[in-house]
């Protein structure tokens, strides 16, 4: 698929519902590397409740091709200052997870422009 700007690669496209109508979620991508992506990967279901916590929702996991320890995350964010803030000073439920995780600093959001 052609995207806008020149670049070959492909898009990823969801058709579950999403819960607000009328407007467009902002689309947020979180990176950082990890301990072991078999550990990552093991805490789907908790790690997808951490970022609903912070008001995001329609959670995706991404292991990086290179077969390095980096991964990525996108979501759906209905208020970006609360993922913000939870991102910056996680409440101590959410340091837990990423401690079981193997999470490792720093963590780098980026939101669609």
């Amino acid at each position: 698929m052609k995207l806008p700007g020149g670049m070959n690669s492909p898009e990823v496209r969801s058709n579950s519902p999403k819960p607000y109508e009328g407007s467009r979620m902002p689309k947020v991508v979180i990176t950082h590397a990890v301990q072991d992506i078999d550990r990552w990967l093991a805490g789907k279901a908790e790690r997808a409740a951490a970022i609903e916590s912070g008001s995001g929702s329609d959670v995706t996991d991404y292991v990086a091709a290179d077969g390095s320890t980096n991964i990525a995350i996108t979501a759906d964010v209905a208020d970006v200052d609360a993922m913000q803030a939870m991102l910056s000073t996680p409440p101590p439920e959410v340091v837990a997870t990423m401690e079981s995780h193997g999470v490792i600093q720093p963590i780098t959001a980026y939101i669609k422009a």
